[in-house]
């Protein structure tokens, strides 16, 4: 059996560690390099993140021949340039918008950004949960809101 992780109970411990992460991740004299264990001195350590808060949630050390990307747990985000964790349990914390790889807390932004993906409640008729290629998200003909076909940028207890 499993659980969804404590999301407030990671935020505030990011929180009392993040300075302490920081300080890790600038240190001179570096650990060994933590992808596919590779056995040699690391010459990099970044700082990884969730979509949940703004504190580090964590240290990656990579040498010269290994990446964070080689990781399949992580992702870089191209709108915020983090780091991102790929995800703690089932659902992912990445998504492709628009041509870019997002974490969700960016794809968020853009996607709400945007006054074609804001749907006024007076237009909606009826919502129905029927998955299926080509329909819209909201048929504005019919006034039928597929929520089979909404696009995934918020995670779970995602603020």
């Amino acid at each position: 059996m499993w659980s969804l992780p404590d999301i407030n109970r990671l935020n505030a411990n990011a929180t009392m560690g993040a300075a302490a992460l920081k300080r890790q991740a600038r240190r001179r004299q570096k650990l060994n390099c933590q992808i596919h264990g590779c056995s040699h001195r690391a010459t990099e350590s970044i700082l990884w993140y969730d979509i949940f808060s703004a504190d580090p949630k964590g240290i990656v050390h990579t040498c010269p021949e290994h990446s964070v990307e080689d990781d399949p747990d992580f992702f870089r985000c191209e709108n915020c340039e983090r780091v991102m964790v790929e995800h703690y349990t089932w659902e992912r914390y990445q998504v492709e918008l628009h041509g870019d790889s997002l974490c969700l807390r960016c794809a968020a932004q853009r996607y709400f950004d945007l006054p074609q993906n804001w749907i006024q409640p007076a237009n909606v008729n009826r919502v129905v949960l029927e998955p299926g290629d080509g329909a819209p998200l909201l048929d504005r003909g019919t006034g039928v809101l597929n929520v089979s076909h909404c696009r995934h940028v918020l995670a779970v207890k995602q603020p």
